[in-house]
């Protein structure tokens, strides 16, 4: 990541990401890939805490990330060279920790 000195990260701007990132579970998530507890992201999402200084590197790092891990889904998906009458190749899927944090 460059060295870029970010804003603080608004309290609706990490209930927006972390939403879109993650749904409906989005804090218990969001707190799993930031290494804290949920309640710490509560107290960010509800203004009683700032958020720590590297957040919003972290969410965009996640979802730089997501959307990469989407569109490599989406062409797997387009191009994929297989046989109609052959079974897919079931990979196992485990939520990974950001490549760019």
């Amino acid at each position: 990541m460059f060295d870029t000195d970010f804003h603080l990260l608004a309290p609706h701007e990490l209930t927006a990401t972390g939403q879109a990132l993650y749904g409906p579970g989005w804090r218990a998530a969001l707190a799993q890939a930031f290494g804290v507890a949920e309640a710490d992201i509560v107290a960010v999402e509800s203004g009683r805490v700032a958020a720590p200084d590297g957040w919003r590197a972290l969410l965009i790092a996640l979802a730089q990330d997501m959307a990469l891990r989407s569109l490599e889904a989406a062409n797997n998906l387009l191009w994929r060279d297989v046989g109609i009458d052959e079974p897919a190749p079931q990979p196992l899927y485990a939520p990974q920790p950001p490549r760019f944090a």
